[in-house]
C-alpha cells in the first residue's frame, strides 16, 4: 500500500437473523425511534418529571420539551396553558 493511503474499511458482518434483514427505514427513522424509546424510558424512570429526565438523557429541559413536540409526545395536559 502507498503512503498515505487509507486501507479500505474493514467489512461489516452480515445480519445473522432474518428480522434484521426485513428491518425497513433510513439512518434517521432508526435514530428518531431509538431517541423517542430512550425518552420515554426516562420519563417513566423518573415518573414524568421532565427535569430529571433531562438531566438524565444529558440535555436541556428546554431540549427535551423541544424533543417531546417534534415527536408528538406531549399530552393535552402538558399542551394546555396553565
Amino acid at each position: 500500500m502507498r503512503a498515505g493511503v487509507a486501507a479500505p474499511p474493514a467489512r461489516l458482518p452480515a445480519a445473522s437473523s432474518p428480522a434484521a434483514l426485513e428491518e425497513p427505514g433510513t439512518l434517521r427513522q432508526s435514530k428518531a425511534e431509538a431517541e423517542v424509546r430512550r425518552i420515554r424510558e426516562a420519563l417513566q424512570k423518573h415518573r414524568d418529571n421532565r427535569a430529571r429526565a433531562a438531566a438524565e438523557l444529558g440535555i436541556s429541559r428546554l431540549g427535551l420539551y423541544k424533543k417531546l413536540r417534534k415527536y408528538g409526545l406531549l399530552g393535552p395536559a402538558a399542551a394546555a396553558p396553565q
